[in-house]
């Protein structure tokens, strides 16, 4: 945390409520800490203790400290090992912020992996040092004559191995007659058996064979991979993002507002009971949650919600749903605002997750991934594939695939 003094500027918009729930907490935490601060906040805003704002706040903060944890195979896992998505990154980033439990289950788990990492790295340097370790072992003075006496009985023993194949060659040669013995004149040669003759050998061509012969064997043990046809991208792809310009759901008299819907909007998800998540707006208390299905028929309402997250249980799978937040605000003078966001999102069908559960390799659980609508992960399986087998050619096409389907 920094130790330098609020500024007018950050010390106004505190107390005027006008900052976002992440710099709203990052000031809170030093104005907790820093009683000069304290003071100068108090001098400005002498009411400031009792403001709905910080009632407000306190109650986001309860809300998300007991209602929504982070779970560890969705969010904190691929946020340990970077596999994560923009928008759960920022939904990990914010939470932690404002849930000790979450924040200390991270930071356990970050410390946990970076302890491992550790160790794998002293393990490797220790495998390298083995033969200073065999050195050091053989150089230490209680052990020099061991090591002396050893190697003079090997050097023994190889000088009898030695003295015994070089002899016999010799005893051999001694034994058998001279051939000249037996060729006498030229009529002689006659009689000489024309296989015992040596024969001249090619050794270009028995080069040659051996090279012919390593190669066949190297397409033996290579065997080309089958090719597999291009990925079939599901097409509900392109129907995920809500158009700007369209109509949102609400009282079209009143004056609009955008609200900013965070997750889940424009993506695919797995679980069949997905948790909303949206931006809270300053001085709104209550919102209300809808929820379409793909022909625009209500299927859930919530009214009256607090904080900035609701959960809606058993959704049916293979289906695309849209989702509205919305509130209202009234001013002093009687004029209402209408605060409204929308999201979409798809939930895979059971079908596909059979054959996500089902893949026998990364290959197959990517390919199984994408066709699915679940890129990121099919790009991470093919990543994974691809360093067991660098020279798959199917994968390489995949992910080029996946990756140009993600632009």
């Amino acid at each position: 945390m920094s130790f330098e003094h609020l500024n007018e500027n950050e010390l106004k918009q505190y107390g005027e409520s006008n900052l976002s729930p992440r710099e709203f907490l990052r000031l809170q935490a030093h104005l907790e800490t820093c009683e000069g601060c304290q003071r100068r906040l108090a001098e400005m805003f002498p009411n400031i203790a009792e403001r709905e704002e910080v009632l407000l706040i306190e109650d986001l903060q309860a809300d998300v400290k007991y209602d929504f944890h982070l779970n560890y195979d969705e969010h904190l896992k691929p946020f340990i090992y970077e596999n994560i998505s923009v928008i759960d990154k920022e939904i990990v980033e914010s939470h932690v912020e404002v849930c000790a439990v979450c924040r200390e289950d991270l930071r356990d788990l970050l410390n946990f992996h970076r302890e491992l990492e550790q160790e794998r790295e002293i393990r490797e340097l220790s495998k390298s040092h083995w033969w200073t370790q065999i050195a050091n072992w053989f150089s230490a003075p209680n052990r020099k004559i061991l090591w002396l006496a050893c190697a003079t009985i090997l050097l023994c023993v190889g000088a009898g191995l030695a003295w015994l194949f070089l002899s016999k060659p010799t005893d051999e040669i001694a034994k058998k007659p001279s051939n000249a013995a037996v060729i006498e004149n030229d009529q002689t040669v006659s009689n000489i058996n024309i296989n015992q003759m040596p024969i001249p050998i090619n050794q270009n061509t028995v080069t040659s064979k051996a090279d012919s012969n390593s190669e066949n064997q190297n397409a033996i043990e290579t065997p080309k991979e089958p090719e597999v046809a291009n990925l079939v991208l599901p097409k509900f792809l392109n129907d995920l993002r809500i158009n700007e310009n369209e109509t949102l759901r609400g009282n079209n008299d009143s004056p609009t507002q955008k609200i900013t819907v965070i997750s889940p909007n424009a993506t695919i998800i797995r679980d069949s009971s997905p948790i909303l998540i949206w931006q809270n707006v300053p001085n709104i208390e209550n919102y209300e949650i809808t929820v379409f299905d793909e022909n625009d028929n209500r299927i859930a309402k919530f009214e009256n919600v607090k904080g900035n997250s609701q959960r809606i249980s058993n959704l049916l799978k293979g289906k695309i749903y849209q989702w509205q937040v919305s509130a209202k605000s009234v001013l002093e003078n009687g004029k209402q605002t209408d605060f409204i966001g929308q999201g979409k999102f798809y939930i895979i069908s059971q079908a596909d997750e059979n054959k996500i559960n089902q893949a026998k390799n990364s290959l197959e659980k990517g390919k199984a991934f994408a066709e699915a609508g679940l890129l990121a992960e099919a790009a991470s399986q093919f990543r994974q594939y691809l360093k067991q087998n660098p020279n798959s050619e199917n994968a390489k096409k995949f992910l080029r695939q996946i990756e140009q389907a993600q632009r």
